[in-house]
């Protein structure tokens, strides 16, 4: 019986959470892995499957049954999986700011960040017409994915 309500309510916030966030939010990803054939809609069969999925990775020892102690435990993974992901981009604030700060006197006035605004623009628009297409955009994505994976080796 727990089962069968833990595999519900996680149903129900898998779909709840999609429909909240919408097609643009921070879970869309949840919501596209949910629809399994990749036609944009999410069916019921869809959903419990992605709700069962998500059962047996909190249910570690394979019992059929969540405890509160695998929940805590998985809880405690994601919070050491953050915070290692937070200590990797501690720098990048700085590197950030001081590329802005054009000047190097530990201020970004406003027409330094104009500066800065323009100079990424004219990088972006590839083809010079002072519109940035959505292949641009998607382009310079790429080129930024393909520099990091290049710098992680």
């Amino acid at each position: 019986m727990k089962s069968a309500l833990v595999l519900g309510l996680t149903a129900a916030l898998t779909l709840a959470s999609a429909a909240l966030a919408g097609e643009d939010g921070p879970m869309r990803d949840r919501g596209a892995r949910a629809d399994r054939d990749g036609d944009g809609r999410v069916t019921r069969a869809e959903t419990q499957a992605a709700a069962k999925a998500r059962f047996e990775r909190l249910d570690a020892n394979r019992d059929g049954k969540v405890t509160k102690a695998e929940m805590d435990t998985l809880r405690a993974q994601r919070a050491e999986r953050r915070a290692e992901r937070a200590q990797r981009r501690a720098g990048r604030g700085d590197r950030f700011f001081t590329r802005l700060d054009l000047d190097g006197d530990g201020a970004v006035s406003s027409a330094e960040l104009d500066r800065s605004a323009a100079q990424r623009f004219e990088k972006l628009d590839a083809n010079r017409d002072g519109v940035l297409t959505a292949e641009e955009r998607s382009a310079a994505r790429e080129a930024r994915r393909a520099r990091r994976a290049a710098r992680k080796g």
